[in-house]
């Protein structure tokens, strides 16, 4: 049983970091507002939004390859940067870089352990199990959030590469968000699975095991 909670616990841990990481990166460039909806806080009840975690939480549990969770976002206020577009990109880019440095310490982390040969079930190995789903949860949610459709993350990025008429069009796409993740999941998966092999690829690089 709780070898089935350890990848839940780890997409938890994914999550409330990730938007952690757009609150405070907003608040390094001036902005108040996170802080005072309380939002600079490892506390997941803060975070999390509860169909965001059932649905990938149930994927899990049913083996899916394919793990697609959400927080609540952080609310920013970009009036507050010095620039409105480039802000927007740094706060946006925040949240994957996080995922990516997590990822990163995770397979550290197991593969200074991984060669002591723990019998199964022992705080070792499961300490292991922990790592290796930490590791490959924040590699996919760190490279899904990068797909530059709206609202997700690459799209606040690369908004810098448009015009500005262009972008502030782009902005306005945002509303429509939650039908363009829709469409991706269950219509036009090939970014999907493109996203979701890349962050198979180099966790399994960096793990030095197989995790497909």
């Amino acid at each position: 049983m709780l070898e089935k909670l350890i990848p839940i616990i780890a997409l938890i841990a994914s999550l409330v970091m990730h938007e952690v990481a757009h609150g405070v990166a907003s608040m390094l460039l001036g902005d108040p507002t996170p802080v005072k909806q309380n939002r600079i806080t490892l506390n997941p009840l803060k975070h999390l939004d509860l169909l965001g975690t059932l649905f990938p939480a149930l994927m899990i549990l049913s083996g899916s390859p394919f793990i697609f969770g959400w927080a609540k976002p952080v609310p920013v206020n970009p009036r507050y940067y010095k620039n409105f577009r480039k802000g927007f990109a740094i706060v946006a880019f925040a949240g994957p870089l996080v995922n990516f440095v997590l990822a990163l310490i995770s397979a550290g982390l197991f593969r200074l352990i991984e060669t002591q040969q723990e019998p199964v079930g022992s705080f070792l190995y499961m300490l292991g199990i922990f790592f290796i789903y930490l590791t490959v949860i924040n590699m996919i949610l760190g490279c899904f959030n990068l797909i530059p459709v709206p609202p997700m993350d690459g799209s606040r990025i690369i908004q810098l590469l448009f015009p500005r008429k262009i972008a502030w069009r782009w902005f306005a796409l945002d509303k429509y968000g939650f039908a363009f993740v829709f469409l991706l999941i269950f219509f036009f998966r090939a970014p999907i699975d493109f996203a979701v092999n890349i962050a198979y690829s180099i966790a399994t690089s960096i793990l030095g095991i197989s995790v497909i």
